[in-house]
Order: structure tokens, then C-alpha cells, then sequence
């Protein structure tokens, strides 16, 4: 992670600036609780209904989410920086207090600039690695992987984070998909109503959280792989999920596949994952094939 800490600094370092994350126009509390539902054509031809309903408070966190995702993927030096900054300043005046002196990491640009053994600097790297995966968390991204390289410049959302803070919050609307004993009729459920809604162009700097892609009825690739990750594991939580892209294509258009182990029994593009069998449940299935079939890696992150 040595070479993507430093990237991600001189890639941040060029925005700080004195205002914080909480100095902008932060989603407002909503006045009222969600609560809505959709008619969809099950596989029978026969019309059913799905519900969400969102607390004021889950509502609230869901937006907050979706905001900070945003935010992050449209000005990443921005974010960063605003993150890393006055940790940064709070680290370099703890190094002159434990050092007695201020000429050892004068400043963060300088610390950055004349990296060496010396204790301070030690200390600095040692923070920076700290702060650098706490600020990857409060925002819920990841570095990218493009052209077979960890690309500190690039970022995704963190899919897998993404999950477990949705997790409960949907289980709700999850279970309305489930046949009882019926692992595989209850995936087919869900995987007939994801294909009801529409599809968006794929945009990686927009991301739509999974309650609102629910509230939207639409979703791009990726959007809709974590949804169905989401109801996947309240319906069958026993096999194991990946979420797949490939490092060949570009992170600007890269569609993103879940793939479920083939214990499933659903059908799907196979790719081996972790060296057992998968097949690939979401997202467009040709560019899917056409990737397997040239030999392009595909870059897998576990969702549990």
C-alpha cells in the first residue's frame, strides 16, 4: 500500500483547504418517515406488490450515505483532503511535542517532500496510513484496480461496506421475495423484480444508494449488484457473493457484475472465484462473456 498512500497524498494534498466536511450543505433531516410500493409482473405473468418503508431516522442515514459516496467520487482531492488535513496538522504538532523540536516535520507538504528514516517522518507515514483507510471508510470508497494496478487516483464505493450498512435496513423489503424452504425460487423472485426496473447509463461519479435505487426503480450495474447482494443474503445467506468488474475496461464506464456461487443453481456467465465456481447474476452478461472470452481479468471483492 506504500505507493498508493503516496498517490493518494499528492493527489489530495493540491485541495486543502480550511473548511470541513461539516461546512457543507449536508442533507437535511427529513420531516417524515418513507413509505411506498410498486406493482411488478412476477415470472407467472401474475401482479404482485413490494413495500419500503424507512424510518425518519434510516432515511436520514441512507441520504447522509449516498452524500458522502457522492461527494467523494465527484471531488476526491476535495474529500480527501478535507478528511486528511486536520488530522494531518494534529499529527505533525503531536511529532514536534514528542520530539522537542519543530525542524524535524516542519509542516505536511514538507513531511511529504523529504520522507526518510528519521523518527518523525516514521511517525507521519505511520499517521497518514492511519487516516488514509479511516477517511476510506467514513466516505464508503476504495481505490480502483485499472490495468492490473491499484489506482489511488481512481476510486469506487466500497461495495462490501456498502452492504453491511444497508443490510438490516432492507431485510424488510428482502423477505418479501421469500418462498419458504425455496432458497432458489425465492432468487428468482428477486432477480425477476431487479429486471423490472430501469436501467441507467453507467456514471461513475453518481451513485445511488440501495433504498433509493428501490425509491427510484432505476439502477446502473453496479447500483443494482449491491441491491441484489442485499437481497441475496436474506435469501440465501449460506453462498458466498463477489462483486466483479474488470481491470481491463475503463473505470468510467466499467459495468460491475455480482457473481454467486454456483450452488445457486441459477444460471450465468461461469467465472471461478477463490477457486470455486460462480456464475454471474447481474449487470449486462455479454460484455461479461467478451471479457472471460479475451482473458481480461476480472477484479473481484467479497461482499462478506
Amino acid at each position: 500500500m506504500r505507493n498508493l498512500s503516496l498517490t493518494m497524498l499528492m493527489f489530495c494534498l493540491a485541495a486543502i483547504s480550511p473548511f470541513s466536511f461539516a461546512s457543507l450543505q449536508l442533507p437535511e433531516r427529513p420531516e417524515q418517515a418513507y413509505d411506498n410500493q410498486w406493482l411488478w409482473a412476477g415470472a407467472d405473468g401474475n401482479l404482485l406488490q413490494i413495500k419500503l418503508r424507512l424510518s425518519q431516522e434510516e432515511l436520514y442515514q441512507s441520504n447522509l450515505e449516498q452524500f458522502r459516496v457522492n461527494y467523494t467520487l465527484q471531488y476526491p482531492r476535495q474529500a480527501m483532503a478535507i478528511y486528511l488535513t486536520p488530522r494531518l496538522n494534529h499529527a505533525v504538532k503531536a511529532i514536534h511535542q514528542y520530539s522537542g523540536s519543530s525542524n524535524e516535520v516542519p509542516s505536511i507538504t514538507q513531511a511529504i517532500n523529504t520522507r526518510d528514516d528519521s523518527p518523525g517522518s516514521q511517525l507521519f507515514w505511520s499517521a497518514y496510513m492511519q487516516y488514509q483507510g479511516d477517511a476510506m471508510r467514513f466516505f464508503n470508497v476504495a481505490p480502483c484496480v485499472f490495468n492490473n494496478t491499484l489506482s489511488g487516483a481512481c476510486l469506487r464505493p466500497d461495495y462490501s461496506s456498502l452492504f453491511y450498512n444497508n443490510l438490516k435496513r432492507l431485510e424488510p423489503l428482502a423477505l418479501q421475495f421469500k418462498v419458504e424452504d425455496k432458497p432458489r425460487e425465492s432468487l428468482n423472485n428477486a432477480l425477476d423484480w431487479l429486471s423490472s426496473l430501469d436501467t441507467k447509463q453507467e456514471d461513475n461519479t453518481v451513485f445511488a444508494g440501495p433504498a433509493q435505487v428501490v425509491m427510484m426503480q432505476a439502477a446502473d450495474s453496479d447500483e443494482r449488484a449491491l441491491l441484489l447482494a442485499i437481497l441475496v443474503s436474506h435469501l440465501a445467506p449460506e453462498l458466498p457473493m463477489y462483486v466483479v468488474y474488470s481491470s481491463q475496461l475503463s473505470p468510467e464506464s466499467s459495468p460491475v457484475w455480482l457473481a454467486l456461487d454456483a450452488r445457486s443453481g441459477l444460471e450465468g456467465p461461469s467465472v471461478m472465484i477463490d477457486s470455486r465456481p460462480h456464475v454471474i447474476i447481474s449487470g449486462p452478461k455479454e460484455i461479461a462473456k467478451e471479457q472471460l472470452l479475451v482473458g481480461n481479468a476480472l477484479v473481484s471483492t467479497s461482499i462478506y
